[in-house]
Parts: structure tokens; C-alpha cells; sequence
């Protein structure tokens, strides 16, 4: 401990705990200001993990759940003695649990170069994945309309808690089922389980499903839950036939309907 800068440095199974939090890594590096800790910095082999107590269901006990976050570095940052943001610096991953009116709805695990992790009120607010994001959310039950493992990835990754809003960025794309919907940029809204997409750059919104040809435009909306979709200035190849309009929507797996259509065999 060196007095004169307030630093404290743990070497060799180094720790920090609480009782519902925990850091651990090869070497930590602790910076205090008027005996608070200011930062925390692991400089290898960083892992940390954060416990809370949630229903599965209503009315039903509470039980015990453990988020985990680990990287080759991880810095810590307080205020007054509360912790604000964590950065988890290369090769970063977490997995944390999703959670909707005091229940489980799922968990999520996120990986990427970098993972900031905003905190409010000792609560998580913000997760942003910065360089190869991926994640996969897994649904707890019926606590969500969602059925079944949403895949997603992007370059940038934007996850607002309180709103319930995803924001992808470059080569974005959510993976539902047998769907998969890719564009330069796609918002979802997980209140109502829409995802908004737009054309960036050349990166046009295409929407996938397995067995059939895709539809593209330049910019889409699309339903997660009933499955339906609207492009506008849309293109499609269906039945041997090309189909191009300024708006496209698929009402049935072989209906289409078109405004402002053009139809061709070549």
C-alpha cells in the first residue's frame, strides 16, 4: 500500500468481495480517493461476478442467480463508493440475467473486444459491445412472448435496459427460428418484440427464412412473435417469379402483397 497515492496493489489470487459481489484476477490495482475506493483496475485474467435473488414465477419463492464477466483486463470505476461503469478490455464476455417486472425472463450471453457495462443505482442500466458482438438470449418459461434462442451479432452493440431496446450497428442480425434478419442497422423493441431495420452504406435489411428465397429493400419492419414483416421498396423471388414494389408484406407463408408492384419471369 502506498500511502502518498492511495494505491493498493494484490498480487497472486488477488480478490475483492462484498457479499453479493466479486473481482478476482492475477493482479489488482486498487486507487482510493479520501479512503474510497475511486477505481479498480485487474490487469490479467479478470473475472467478476454479481448475485441477485428473482422469482421464476409469481407468487413463487425467491431463488439465487449469479451474473459472470470476464476479460484479459477489467477497470472498475466508483462514486461515492458505489460502482458506476465497468470495462471489460479484450476477449470480453458476460452472462447476466434478464430480468421483467421482478421475474426471470431469460438469460444473455454477450461476447466482444470490449463490454461496457453502465450501473445506476447499484443496477445494471447499459451494456455496450464494441468489435465482434455476439450474444444469445435464452427465454425463462412463459415470462416472455419469445419462444425459443434469439441469436444476434453485430460490429457495435448498444443494450439499453430500462427501455427494453437493443441498437445493432454494421453487419447487424437477429437469428429467430427459421428467420434471420440482417441489415446495416437494426433497432429492437423488446416491449413489443419489433425490430426495425435500415439500409446503411450498401449493407441492404434482408429477411431470411429457411426453404425460401429472400426479401430485401431499403428499409423493414418486422415482427418477431406473429412472424410478419413490411419492406419498403422491397424485391423478392417467389415461384419462379420476381416481384418488386415500393411497400412488400408476407401475410401467409405464399401470399405476398404489393403496392406499387412490378411483376417479371426474368
Amino acid at each position: 500500500y502506498d500511502d502518498n497515492k492511495q494505491t493498493m496493489k494484490l498480487t497472486v489470487n488477488a480478490s475483492v468481495e462484498n457479499p453479493t459481489r466479486g473481482i478476482f484476477g492475477d493482479e489488482i490495482i486498487i486507487q482510493y480517493a479520501d479512503s474510497l475506493i475511486e477505481e479498480i483496475n485487474v490487469t490479467t485474467n479478470a473475472f467478476a461476478y454479481n448475485d441477485l435473488t428473482v422469482r421464476i414465477k409469481e407468487n413463487g419463492p425467491y431463488r439465487k442467480f449469479r451474473d459472470e464477466m470476464s476479460s484479459r483486463e477489467m477497470l472498475v470505476h466508483f462514486n461515492d463508493d458505489e460502482i458506476t461503469q465497468l470495462e471489460l478490455i479484450r476477449m470480453a464476455t458476460t452472462f447476466y440475467h434478464v430480468i421483467n417486472d421482478s421475474l426471470l425472463a431469460g438469460n444473455n450471453e454477450a461476447s466482444g473486444d470490449t463490454i461496457l457495462i453502465d450501473f445506476m443505482d447499484d443496477d445494471i442500466r447499459r451494456i455496450q459491445v464494441v468489435g465482434g458482438a455476439l450474444g444469445e438470449f435464452k427465454p425463462e418459461g412463459n415470462n416472455t412472448k419469445i419462444d425459443t434462442t434469439i441469436l444476434y451479432g453485430a460490429d457495435y452493440l448498444d443494450y439499453h435496459i430500462d427501455d427494453e431496446k437493443t441498437y445493432l450497428s454494421k453487419s447487424a442480425y437477429v437469428e429467430y427460428q427459421n428467420t434471420k434478419l440482417s441489415a446495416g442497422k437494426i433497432v429492437v423493441d423488446w416491449q413489443t418484440n419489433i425490430l426495425d431495420a435500415v439500409k446503411v452504406n450498401t449493407e441492404y435489411p434482408m429477411v431470411t427464412t429457411k426453404g425460401e428465397e429472400p426479401m430485401r429493400g431499403k428499409s423493414m419492419v418486422f415482427d418477431l412473435i406473429a412472424k410478419h414483416g413490411q419492406i419498403d421498396q422491397g424485391r423478392t423471388f417467389f415461384n419462379d417469379s420476381f416481384y418488386h414494389g415500393r411497400e412488400v408484406f408476407q401475410d401467409d407463408p405464399s401470399v405476398f402483397h404489393v403496392e406499387k408492384s412490378k411483376y417479371t419471369s426474368c
